[in-house]
C-alpha cells in the first residue's frame, strides 16, 4: 500500500514500545534489520489492556494457526494521548498481519475486541525508525459498531488550501483525492482502508470465500434525482482489513440502481435489473415519496432494466442477458435447486411508474447460469397469484449445496384482494398456495421487509411497511404505516402451507420507535441473531442505532451507530478469520440540512463493521 494512503490515518496512538522478536515465547528472532511502526485509533472505550501478535503471512483461521511471534503479552492499553508500538528486527519486506486481542481487565482474561491489520511490508534498517510510515490497525469492539479509518479533519483541511481543475491536481494530495464543484480538492475517504465510493440502497454479498462485495446503489444528482453513476463493484477483503475495486460494471451500461444481487458460486455474483434514476424526497418528520422516476423517459424507453447479469469476480469476466418485455426492478431473485440442476430463480419486479398505474408482474422465469459467457432463461410454467415487487423472502428447505427448494414469498403487493404470502417449489416449478387464518394479517401489505430465519424454524420479519415504497409514487406519512418486528411461524402441509403471524414483544428495548423502521437493513448473525439497522422511524426521523434479536427473535439490545443512516446495505463476513462472523454496514443516505444535495440528503461511503461478543 501507498505510503500517501496511509498518512495522516491516525489520531490517538498508544505508548511507545520497543519489542524484538527475540523476546518471543513461540519462535526465535527472525534474522534481518526491518523496523516497523503500528498504532490503533481512538479511545476505546471499556479498554485497559493489550496482547499483541504478528504473523508472517496471511491468516484464514485464528484458532488453528500459530503466530511468527508474539511481541506484547498483556501490555497496559494508553488509549488516549499514548504514541506508537515500534518493532525492529523484524524481516524486511515480508507480509505480516498484525493481531491485537483487547481486554477489560489487568488479567487480560475478559476480551472486548481485538485490532486486524494485514498486507503489512516492513521496511528494511533499523536506522529508518524516526522515517517509517506508522501503519493503522483497526480496531472492532465486540457488541458495537465500529467505524473504520475516518478521513482527520487536518487532511479534509489541508485538500481545501488546494486548487483543481480535475481530479488528478488532487494525487498530489491523497491518493484518494478528487476535485470538488468549488474547485477544491476533497479527501472523503482513505480507500482502501474504508468504502470508496458513495452508495445508497446498493446491495452487499457475502462471497464463499469470507469476503464482501458491494454493487451499484444510487450515488449522484442528477436532475432532482438520484442517479446509478458509480459502477465499480468494490469487494472488502477480511484477511487483509483492505478493500479494492473490480469489475467497471460501467463498461456493460446497464444501469445497476435498486438493483438485485445474488451470489453465484465461489466469486461470481448475479444482479437482477435496477434502475437509473430515482426520486427520494424526505421531509424529515412529515413525509416521505419515493418513486422509480420515469418523468425523463417515459414509455418503452423508461430507466429501468430487464437484464440479468453475471460477473465472475476472479476472472474478471462479465456474461448479460436481456429479457425482452419483463422489466426486474425490485424483483424476487433467489438461486434455486430445479429439477435440471441449479437455477436463478426471479420472480416479479416493476416497470418505472407512470403516473400511479400498478405496473408490477406476476410472471417468473429460471436461469441457467452455469455457463460463464451464456445466460439462457426460460419462463416458469405457472405465474403468482399476484403481481409483485419489493416483496420479502426466505428458503422455506434447502438442498446440501445451500440452494433452496422451497422459498416462502410475502408481501410486496398493491391490495389485499390478492393473496399476501405464498411459496415456489423449485423442484416441480410451481407457486404453492399459504393460508393465514388472520384477517388482521390478511389485510398487511408488508413493502420492503427482511425475513430472517430462526433457530427454532421460525422466521423474524424486519423494517417491512404498509405503504409501497418506489412504487406507484405512494407517500409515507407515519406510525400505521411501519410495522414492528413480527415473528411468522410456517407450517408446511402436502399441498399447502399456513401461516401465522405475532409481533415482537419490545420490551424494555422498545426505544422510542418500538422496532418500527423503514428503509432499514436487516441482516442474520452467525449465532442466530440478527440486526435491524438505521431507516427511518414512525417519526420519519433517520434512526442512529441499531437493534439486536437473539436467535429466537427477541430483543437483547441496542448498538450505536456513527451517524443515521437510510437505505444502508449490510453483510456477514464469512470463514474464520479474525473477522468471520462481524457484519459488514455500508453506504447509506444521512440526512445533511448544510448541503445543497437533493433533499438534504447525502450518500455515504464510510463503512462500519458489528462484531458479536464471542
Amino acid at each position: 500500500m501507498k505510503n500517501s494512503i496511509l498518512h495522516g490515518a491516525l489520531a490517538l496512538l498508544l505508548a511507545t514500545m520497543t519489542a524484538c522478536a527475540g523476546q518471543s515465547a513461540t519462535q526465535d528472532q527472525p534474522t534481518g534489520v526491518g523496523t516497523a511502526q503500528f498504532a490503533l485509533t481512538g479511545a476505546l472505550p471499556g479498554v485497559t489492556r493489550l496482547t499483541l501478535s504478528i504473523y508472517d503471512g496471511a491468516v484464514s483461521d485464528t484458532g488453528a494457526q500459530s503466530p511468527t511471534f508474539q511481541p506484547l503479552a498483556c501490555q497496559p492499553y494508553a488509549g488516549a494521548g499514548g504514541n506508537k508500538i515500534k518493532l525492529q528486527y523484524l524481516k524486511a519486506s515480508s507480509n505480516y498481519t498484525l493481531y491485537v486481542e483487547l481486554f477489560g481487565d489487568e488479567k487480560c482474561e475478559k476480551r472486548v475486541g481485538f485490532g486486524w491489520r494485514g498486507n503489512v511490508e516492513v521496511v528494511g534498517g533499523n536506522d529508518l525508525a524516526d522515517v517509517v510510515p506508522t501503519y493503522y490497525v483497526q480496531p472492532y469492539l465486540f457488541g458495537a459498531f465500529t467505524g473504520l479509518a475516518p478521513v482527520p479533519q487536518t487532511l479534509i483541511d489541508a485538500a481545501k488550501l488546494v486548487s483543481c481543475s480535475g481530479d488528478s491536481d488532487c494525487k498530489a494530495v491523497h491518493a484518494n483525492g478528487s476535485c470538488g464543484k468549488d474547485y477544491k480538492c476533497v479527501v472523503d475517504a482513505l480507500f482502501p482502508l474504508d468504502g470508496g465510493a458513495r452508495r445508497g440502497f446498493a446491495s452487499s454479498l457475502a462471497l464463499a470465500d469470507g469476503s464482501v462485495a458491494i454493487i451499484g446503489g444510487l450515488t449522484a444528482p442528477s436532475g432532482g434525482n438520484w442517479a446509478a453513476s458509480k459502477h465499480e463493484i468494490e469487494v472488502f477483503d477480511p484477511l487483509s482489513g483492505y478493500f479494492r475495486s473490480v469489475l467497471d460494471t460501467e463498461h456493460a451500461f446497464i444501469p445497476v440502481g435498486l438493483a438485485t444481487a445474488v451470489t453465484d458460486g465461489a466469486q461470481a455474483i448475479a444482479i437482477v435489473g435496477g434502475s437509473t434514476d430515482s426520486s427520494i424526497a424526505l421531509d424529515p418528520g412529515k413525509t416521505l415519496k419515493t418513486t422509480l422516476d420515469a418523468t425523463a423517459c417515459p414509455g418503452a424507453s423508461c430507466p429501468v432494466s430487464n437484464h440479468v447479469q453475471r460477473w465472475d469476480l476472479a476472472a474478471e469476466a462479465h456474461a448479460d442477458l436481456p429479457m425482452t418485455g419483463t422489466a426486474h426492478s425490485l424483483a424476487i431473485v433467489s438461486r434455486v435447486q430445479a429439477k435440471d440442476g441449479p437455477r436463478l430463480f426471479i420472480a416479479g419486479g416493476a416497470e418505472a411508474r407512470i403516473a400511479k398505474d400498478d405496473l408490477r408482474v406476476a410472471t417468473a422465469s429460471l436461469c441457467d447460469l452455469s455457463q460463464k459467457a451464456v445466460i439462457t432463461c426460460t419462463p416458469s410454467k405457472s405465474a403468482m397469484s399476484a403481481p409483485r415487487a419489493n416483496a420479502a423472502t426466505a428458503c422455506l428447505t434447502s438442498a446440501a449445496d445451500g440452494t433452496c427448494t422451497k422459498l416462502l414469498i410475502l408481501g410486496g403487493r398493491r391490495n389485499p384482494g390478492t393473496p399476501l404470502a405464498e411459496a415456489y417449489d423449485a423442484t416441480s416449478d410451481t407457486f404453492v398456495p399459504v393460508s393465514i387464518a388472520d384477517s388482521s394479517v390478511n389485510a398487511l401489505l408488508l413493502h420492503g421487509g427482511k425475513l430472517v430465519k430462526l433457530a427454532n424454524g421460525n422466521f423474524l420479519l424486519l423494517g417491512a411497511s404498509n405503504q409501497a415504497i418506489f412504487l406507484e409514487d405512494d407517500v409515507l406519512t407515519g406510525a400505521a404505516q411501519l410495522q414492528p418486528p413480527m415473528i411468522i411461524a410456517v407450517t408446511q402441509g402436502s399441498s399447502s402451507l399456513t401461516m401465522q403471524m405475532v409481533p415482537v414483544p419490545m420490551g424494555a428495548f422498545a426505544g422510542g420507535d418500538g422496532g418500527k423502521r423503514v428503509l432499514a437493513t436487516a441482516v442474520a448473525l452467525a449465532n442466530g441473531g440478527s440486526l435491524l439497522i438505521g431507516g427511518l422511524d414512525e417519526k420519519l426521523q433517520p434512526v442512529a442505532d441499531a437493534l439486536v434479536f437473539d436467535a429466537n427473535g427477541q430483543p437483547v439490545g441496542r448498538a450505536a451507530l456513527s451517524a443515521a443512516r437510510i437505505g444502508a446495505t449490510a453483510s456477514l463476513v464469512g470463514g474464520r478469520n479474525a473477522l468471520g462472523g462481524c457484519v459488514l454496514l455500508a453506504g447509506g443516505f444521512t440526512t445533511d440540512t448544510t448541503t445543497a444535495a437533493i433533499g438534504g440528503l447525502v450518500p455515504q461511503n464510510h463503512v462500519e463493521a458489528f462484531c458479536p461478543a464471542p
